[in-house]
């Protein structure tokens, strides 16, 4: 039996892009897997995400910012920084 997938989406503000991500992927992967975000200096979500994400009839406003330490380590196993990724592909090899 395989396991539901756990993903933790990590960012800086997770304000915008990791909670759009989050949505997306429970939306996608349903209620079985386990995903959540987190930002290193989080602040509010942003109004403009919320927006967005409506116009997706995804609903963002009960979504919390939250640092890392607020997630518990079982939940981090597979985690994807979007803006950490963009600068690894730029860096020269």
């Amino acid at each position: 039996m395989t396991s539901p997938p756990r993903i933790l989406f990590l960012c800086v503000a997770n304000s915008a892009r990791s909670q759009m991500a989050e949505a997306l992927a429970r939306h996608l992967l349903g209620p079985q897997a386990q995903i959540q975000s987190a930002g290193t200096r989080p602040t509010q979500v942003n109004p403009l995400a919320v927006a967005v994400m409506r116009e997706l009839d995804l609903d963002l406003s009960a979504q919390r910012r939250r640092p890392p330490g607020a997630v518990p380590r079982r939940a981090r196993p597979a985690a994807r920084s979007p803006r950490g990724a963009a600068r690894a592909a730029r860096r020269p090899r």
